[in-house]
């Protein structure tokens, strides 16, 4: 009799992993994927395939929504005239920022932003300092060059200490025109909080 329940817990966990590797391949975010993986064999022993289908769904919806935040930032008239203008004054950097800082503070999981037109690298956790125009010539940046709606293997960023982030990129274009593209807009997800969804499903 235990040999078949072990069995069939076998089963149930193999079904688990395969709907996950299933759902976060067919969204094409291997490095989420890798991650989440890695935090979901570690709670392996109370794995079945129902919750580990509810957790895959969990990350998902995360995923969707950086997604979903990511256009609407994208084409806020506030963003879309930033990046008309040539040399931006520090009011219009602080308008900016602003309005990027108001629309992720409700997502827990995204820690700050990055704004990158022309040659100016504006993260929103400090715009002026350059910090973060150090960080694209690492490789986890360097790694999604020429590809747009991606996300970065696991990296650290440093906000008050050192924390492990992926990051969203996305092209933005010109409302008006959309073969124009005028800036770039990165999202900077706190990778703990997956592991934080994980524990939501299996305690």
């Amino acid at each position: 009799m235990s040999g078949k329940f072990r069995m069939t817990i076998q089963k149930k966990t193999s079904a688990g992993i395969a709907v996950l590797l299933l759902i976060l391949t067919l969204i094409g975010n291997s490095f989420v994927y890798q991650y989440c993986y890695k935090l979901l064999v570690g709670h392996r022993s109370q794995q079945d395939a129902g919750i580990t289908s509810q957790c895959a769904m969990g990350v998902q919806t995360v995923l969707q929504d950086t997604q979903f935040l990511a256009q609407n930032i994208a084409v806020s008239p506030i963003i879309q005239d930033f990046l008309k203008i040539p040399e931006p004054d520090y009011y219009q950097i602080e308008t900016m920022n602003q309005e990027i800082k108001n629309m992720i503070k409700l997502r827990l999981y995204i820690r700050s932003a990055v704004l990158i037109c022309r040659d100016g690298v504006y993260w929103s956790y400090s715009p002026y300092e350059d910090y973060f125009k150090g960080l694209l010539n690492e490789e986890w940046y360097q790694e999604m060059a020429g590809r747009n709606q991606c996300y970065s293997r696991i990296h650290p960023i440093k906000i008050a200490k050192e924390r492990d982030f992926i990051t969203y990129r996305c092209y933005i274009a010109d409302s008006n025109t959309p073969v124009l593209r005028t800036g770039e807009l990165l999202l900077n997800l706190d990778a703990a909080q997956f592991d934080t969804v994980m524990k939501g499903f299996f305690g």
